[in-house]
Formats: C-alpha cells, sequence, structure tokens
C-alpha cells in the first residue's frame, strides 16, 4: 500500500511535492504525529524544512505536512528523519494491537524512521489554536491511512511525546481522545455505538488494554475460544456445501424428466438428504 492510494481511495485532496526518502529500511506499522513549531498565520510555512531538511538533519521530516488551512502535502513515501530515539515499548506495543503507554520510558530505541509514517502539522506548539480546516484534515488522514492499511486507529497511532520524553508535539492535543476521534471516522452505519454504549466499551478497553491481571486474561481466552467455534463451524459449512453439489450435481443427470424423475433422483440420494438433515 502507498500513502498516495489511501489517500486517493478516501477522496482526500493532496498536494505533491514528493521527494526522495532517506536511506534505510521502511515498514510502516502505524503513525507519528507532530507540529512544526513554526509560528506565523501561513498555511505551510515548514514545507521546505520537511522536504529537505535542516543543519545536522537530513530531509525529508515526515512523509506528509498537513497546513493550517488543512492543505495536505505529501512529501515521501519513503522513509523520513522524524521520530528519532524512543521508548521500544510503544513499537511492541502498536505490534500486540494495544494502545501505546501514556508516558513513554527511556529512550531505548532507534527504530520509529522505520516503521512510522510521520505527519507534521503547522502549528507553533506554544498556545497556539488549532484551525478548524487543521484539525478535520488531521483526522481525515489519520483514517484514510488506518482505513487502508488495516491499521486499528487505537493501537497504531502515538504522538511524538508518547515516544520520547524529550518531545512535547503534538502540544493541546489530547492523544487518547484523538485517536477515538479518528476511530469514530471509521464507524458509520447501524454498528454506531451510542454514547452510552462507547462508554461501557471504553471500560472494557482499559481492563483489557491497560491492565494485565486476570480481566484481560479472561477476555482473550473467550476470544480463542469463540475464534475456534467459528472455525469449527466455518468447516461444517464446507461440508454442507459439497453435499448440495453432490445433490445438484444428481439431478443434473437425470435430465430434465419432470417431477417424476426430480423425486426418483431425491430417493436416489436419500442418504445424502439424511446427512445434510442432520447437519
Amino acid at each position: 500500500m502507498r500513502i498516495a492510494e489511501a489517500l486517493d481511495r478516501a477522496g482526500i485532496p493532496w498536494r505533491d511535492e514528493r521527494v526522495h526518502g532517506v536511506p534505510g529500511p521502511f515498514a510502516p506499522i502505524g503513525i507519528m504525529w507532530h507540529h512544526t513549531a513554526a509560528g506565523g498565520s501561513r498555511d505551510l510555512p515548514s514545507l521546505g524544512t520537511v522536504k529537505h531538511g535542516r543543519p545536522g538533519l537530513r530531509g525529508p521530516l515526515s512523509q506528509m505536512l498537513i497546513g493550517r488551512a488543512g492543505t495536505v502535502v505529501l512529501v515521501t513515501e519513503g522513509r523520513a528523519n522524524h521520530a528519532g530515539d524512543g521508548d521500544a515499548r510503544q513499537l511492541d506495543r502498536m505490534r500486540q494491537g494495544l494502545e501505546v503507554l501514556p508516558r513513554p520510558g527511556l529512550d531505548n530505541a532507534g527504530g520509529g524512521n522505520a516503521h512510522l509514517i510521520g505527519i507534521e502539522c503547522e502549528n507553533n506548539g506554544v498556545g497556539e489554536p488549532w484551525t478548524p480546516e487543521l484539525l478535520e484534515s488531521m483526522l481525515e488522514v489519520g483514517a484514510a491511512l488506518c482505513a487502508a492499511y488495516g491499521w486499528d486507529p487505537i493501537a497504531r497511532q502515538l504522538e511524538h511525546l508518547e515516544w520520547t520524553r524529550r518531545k512535547i508535539d503534538r502540544a493541546n492535543i489530547d492523544p487518547r481522545q484523538f485517536r477515538r476521534d479518528v476511530a469514530a471516522r471509521l464507524t458509520t452505519g447501524d454498528d454506531d455505538l451510542t454514547p452510552e454504549q462507547a462508554a461501557r466499551l471504553d471500560i472494557i478497553h482499559d481492563a483489557v488494554v491497560l491492565d494485565d491481571g486476570p480481566v484481560r486474561h479472561l477476555v482473550i481466552n473467550t476470544a480463542r475460544h469463540v475464534e475456534g467455534e467459528l472455525s469449527a463451524q466455518a468447516s461444517r459449512l464446507d461440508e454442507v456445501e459439497d453435499k448440495l453439489d453432490r445433490i445438484l450435481e444428481a439431478v443434473r443427470l437425470e435430465g430434465d424428466g419432470g417431477p417424476h424423475t426430480t423425486i426418483n433422483t431425491v430417493r436416489a440420494n436419500q442418504e445424502v438428504l439424511e446427512e445434510l438433515a442432520g447437519d
């Protein structure tokens, strides 16, 4: 899956400023969000820096940039220098489908650039309000990437400040709420949760994901049991389909002889029909 394809699938307009990525492997498992720390009021004052880097740090500095007016820019589909060192546990939790820890530990891993799509968002990071257009684009882009890559938006997104204690971005964003807002973009139709159902689901989520106690193990074991039952049912359905195919083939071979021929065919295949009834 390419980032451009993910945006196109979601119908998100985007500006093409693509450059070659930095050398090294890039196999994304999630998204890391940043703010640019650039002041002023222009839409994309950081574009040149994000594309080409700054003294001491080679560009590109993220895969994407979103402007104050909501402009979505694709900078590279390769690796970018955006994550730096951080807490290896956060990548482990992403792989396991768990929401990241609210506060990172020591910087003990440098794998963020290899595994995370970096998205820079234009904001000075010291009190500037987020524009409605930028907030909307952030949600749209997060949902588009998670949908295209098949990622759980709760487990596969983190802020730079959740990766390392050295960073504060994105400032004035509630990471946990943002992830749930992105998830809401992927939930449509009759399956939408009511506020009460969502609150109850959050309680269950916290008990299962944030706790390593008996509740989590009970839920995991129950899920494995259900998975086994579904697999067994699928196998039985395959057997039923095979029996139906045998009956239909027998009817076809008898030819179009009217109702008497059909009755004779049913009698001749009585054993198969009894097996089917037993299922």
